[in-house]
């Protein structure tokens, strides 16, 4: 199955179009105002900060993941492709964060690898469905002030290794 970046009804894709175009109006307008060089400069500085949105906006909306008999593939706004195997990812789940939001992640802890899933894609229930059936399957809930990889850790094996750290301090501060 395949779930894609949402684009209808997405209010976050409305801020970057409007975005978009004020970086775009502040291109020609510093042609028409400012004299020759000091309005080149600006146009080409606004200019180029249109293309960067536009291109970071193009990789959210060419994102996706897609799930298969024997793994997972996800695709990533930087435009790298990782594929796991169903053996590979060790925890999946959801984050309540501090904002009230939902986020989705999927973790490999052999690779330590970690993928967030924004609830800006479709069909997020199916995909959780999938996902609890082939993987361990973690609710937690996110202090604020704490990133999600810190909010991951006391469920991995990490956390292990941090309490056998903190033990060993104790023992050589004594």
């Amino acid at each position: 199955m395949r779930y894609s970046f949402r684009v209808k009804g997405n209010r976050r894709l409305y801020v970057a179009y409007g975005l978009i175009v004020l970086l775009l109006l502040l291109t020609v307008i510093p042609l028409l105002v400012l004299p020759n060089i000091a309005g080149m400069f600006v146009a080409v500085l606004f200019g180029y900060f249109s293309f960067q949105m536009i291109r970071m906006l193009l990789n959210h909306l060419k994102s996706f993941i897609m799930t298969h008999d024997d793994g997972i593939t996800l695709r990533f706004p930087t435009s790298s492709l990782e594929r796991l195997d169903w053996n590979q990812i060790s925890h999946a789940g959801v984050i309540h964060t501090p904002e009230d939001t939902l986020v989705r992640f999927i973790y490999a802890e052999d690779k330590d690898r970690l993928a967030t899933i924004p609830e800006e894609y479709v069909r997020l229930e199916e995909l959780d469905e999938e996902l609890k059936s082939r993987v361990g399957w973690y609710e937690l809930t996110q202090e604020k002030g704490k990133s999600i990889q810190e909010t991951i850790r006391p469920v991995t094996k990490h956390a292990d290794t941090e309490a056998e750290a903190e033990i060993s301090d104790e023992i050589n501060n004594e």
